[in-house]
């Protein structure tokens, strides 16, 4: 007798409880009436001078005389827990087709109809057995279920309604419902797993608890109001709610469980009260539709993944008492653009702000010494940052595939991981005096790089250079580096690096890349000067002047056979030149004797300068002998010598006679240095080049026609 007279208690409780919440929101006040005989209603009303009603609970019994009755009055909210519906009384419905009387226990057809023209909210009696179809047709917007135990005939009629249950317990058999409120209890997964069709969830103040993973892939379910003190959200409760558009997290609720929100990819609004001390892994993870974040003072750790793949979250405010960001904490939050990362942080671990791709305004602050793996890997608007003076160690790939162009590393610094700036469109980078070790860096993508040095002694690494990398060490310090010599152009002031090759042995090509100068000797034609040109990088000085250039047999093959192709051409020219003087002799003759004399002077006139025209062209095109000395002699350099970037003067080689110099137009002008003269022949066109010829060959120079064109363009120096 105890708990049934308990259960009683918890029950009217709940009821007072839900009175209470509904005269807070439609502001109404309540009135409770005895019934103790159907049909009677309207004299207890009467009795009790009562003639406008907003709230009415009644206890007792009603019939459809009661039901017209109710009918006068403009009743909001009805109560009818305590009350038994029983058969008799007036028809309180009808139309050309039926009349409805009261059943016992029974919700009839139409017993709510739009007479009720101002019934919203309704308490089903506890003995209700059966509700019919069509049991309301008034403007109804909420339903209180007490009893779990009853025969509904049209499940669609609570489709439409706000159905508040009494317990958690019956959601297994209301789990066809859409819109539902729990009075109160414990809400788990073993009760919502049947409750697929939940799209709007109330949870009012007597629900207590939320269990882990409770509304866990409830697909539909879109909205979610918090109405009661609860501590905790727990772990994956809302996971993989995919509708999920709007929740309202109470204030009271002191942490977010593990995966709580995970994959709630329609969820876009959301506040977190300033209650909440802890959120767990990937809280919120894969949220793409949230798009901004206050993150509550209590909290001191932002957890793994907490926000991975909020891709459309724009705003954050991290407060100052987070002094810690854990492993993928902002991974993939594509739409963040400016981020302050608060004081007190020492670590940005490992693929924390990865892919976050609009990221272009970033402060770290001077207390971090870590940047980890992947720290900041495809921040790809990312272009500037300004690095902590405390900062010790940068991880394997933090910047890779960033836009970072020029980069300053601080004091502090000691070590750099790998493949730190891979992707970079970097142009300059300075590593701090105190580095130890610079990792293993591909700059390959990088076309035109420098490096600065400040460190005397060569740091750890390896390094993997773009076609143009120059590093710039301290003056003086060139021995150190010089591991490095045959992998990277190495500028220093005082040491210049001068490269021998022979070419006629065996000679490491790498040693072509990185000089300062680089003297070739032997024998070279121009096959093999174009591949040395292919290997040659950063060299300011070409000296070909100890090396003899010589034409191999297929060049002289070539250029006997192009010869004889010209004068095949100037052979056929001629005949046909020979053939038109012919004819305008010919023409000049018939002028003479047979035309008028006016017509035959302009006919003849026109045909004699034909004819002298005619022999010109026989006179140039007489036939020539091909001589091998002037394709043997004659040193070609071709616009491939512009890819060496810093080169700025060759000393040409000895014993040519014929030089050719063509579309060599860099922005650069090249000095040619000549040691001995003469030529036969100088052809340099419009090519941007300079020629340096010792002072001794001046009267030469000027006495000779064959210079002319080039005058402008010679520099004369005393010999050294």
């Amino acid at each position: 007798m105890k708990n049934k007279n308990t259960k009683f208690h918890a029950f009217f409780k709940n009821v007072i409880v839900l009175i209470f919440l509904l005269n807070y929101v439609f502001s109404i006040s309540a009135i409770e009436v005895k019934v103790k005989k159907a049909g009677r209603l309207k004299k207890v009303l009467l009795k009790e001078k009562i003639d406008r009603i907003d709230s009415l609970t009644i206890i007792g019994e009603i019939n459809g005389t009661d039901i017209l009755t109710l009918k006068k009055y403009e009743i909001e909210y009805l109560d009818l827990r305590r009350c038994h519906i029983i058969k008799g009384g007036k028809v309180y419905f009808k139309n050309k087709h039926e009349k409805k009387k009261t059943e016992n226990n029974v919700l009839s057809s139409y017993i709510f109809d739009n007479d009720f023209r101002s019934l919203k909210s309704l308490v089903l009696p506890e003995t209700v057995t059966t509700i019919e179809n069509n049991f309301y047709t008034c403007k109804l917007e909420s339903i209180f279920v007490t009893n779990a135990n009853i025969k509904i005939e049209n499940r669609s009629d609570f489709q439409k309604l706000h159905v508040i249950l009494d317990s958690e317990d019956m959601l297994s058999y209301f789990g066809f419902l859409s819109d539902i409120g729990i009075l109160r209890g414990k809400i788990s997964r073993e009760k919502t797993k049947f409750s697929n069709n939940i799209k709007h969830i109330v949870l009012y103040p007597d629900v207590t608890t939320i269990e882990d993973s409770t509304f866990w892939k409830c697909n539909l379910l879109s909205s979610v109001e918090i109405r009661g003190c609860i501590d905790r959200i727990g772990n994956n409760v809302f996971q993989e709610c995919r509708s999920l558009r709007d929740i309202q997290i109470p204030y009271g609720v002191k942490s977010i469980g593990n995966y709580c929100f995970k994959g709630c990819i329609s969820l876009s609004n959301l506040n977190i009260p300033e209650t909440v001390s802890e959120i767990g892994i990937s809280a919120f993870e894969g949220c793409e539709s949230l798009v901004r974040l206050d993150i509550p003072n209590g909290i001191k750790r932002i957890e793994k993944s907490c926000f991975k793949d909020c891709a459309s979250l724009q705003n954050l405010n991290i407060p100052e008492t987070v002094s810690e960001i854990s492993i993928s904490a902002f991974e993939g939050c594509e739409s963040l653009v400016r981020l302050d990362i608060p004081n007190g942080i020492k670590r940005i671990e490992k693929s924390c702000f990865k892919d976050c791709t609009s990221l272009q305004d970033l402060y770290i602050p001077e207390t971090v010494s870590e940047i980890g793996i992947s720290a900041f890997e495809a921040c790809k608007s990312l272009s500037d940052i300004l690095f902590p003076k405390r900062l010790l160690v940068i991880k394997d790939q933090a910047f890779y595939n960033t836009e970072l162009t020029d980069v300053k590393l601080p004091n502090s610094l000691i070590k750099l991981g790998n493949n730190v700036w891979n992707g970079c469109p970097l142009k300059t980078i300075r590593y701090p005096e105190n580095i130890k070790d610079i990792g293993e860096n591909n700059f390959s993508s990088m076309s035109d790089l420098s490096i600065f040095m400040d460190s005397d002694e060569r740091p750890e690494g390896f390094i993997i250079p773009g076609r143009y990398t120059t590093m710039y060490i301290p003056d003086g310090s060139l021995e150190s580096y010089k591991e490095w010599l045959d992998d990277l152009y190495i500028v220093d002031t005082k040491n210049p690096v001068v490269r021998t090759i022979d070419l006629n042995n065996n000679f490491n090509r790498k040693s072509l890349r990185y000089a300062d100068t680089l003297k070739v000797q032997g024998s070279f034609n121009v096959y093999q000067l174009e591949s040395v040109l292919e290997e040659m990088r950063m060299v300011k000085c070409l000296d070909l002047s100890a090396a003899k250039y010589v034409i191999s047999q297929s060049e002289i093959e070539s250029a006997r056979k192009q010869f004889l192709q010209e004068e095949e051409r100037k052979k056929d020219s001629k005949e046909g030149s020979e053939l038109i003087g012919l004819i305008a002799s010919g023409v000049s003759l018939y002028a003479d004797f047979c035309m008028d004399p006016l017509t035959g002077m302009i006919t003849k006139f026109f045909a004699n300068e034909v004819k002298k025209s005619m022999d010109e062209d026989v006179k140039e095109n007489k036939p020539k002998v091909f001589w091998e000395d002037t394709v043997k002699n004659k040193f070609i350099l071709k616009p491939e010598i512009l890819q060496i970037k810093n080169l700025q003067s060759i000393y040409l080689p000895v014993g040519i006679d014929h030089l050719v110099v063509h579309d060599v137009n860099g922005e650069n002008r090249i000095s040619l240095h000549f040691l001995e003269l003469p030529l036969e022949s100088v052809d340099i066109k419009d090519s941007n080049v300079q020629l340096i010829i010792p002072e001794n060959y001046k009267s030469y120079i000027l006495n000779s026609s064959e210079w002319d064109d080039q005058i402008n363009k010679i520099i004369y120096k005393y010999e050294e």
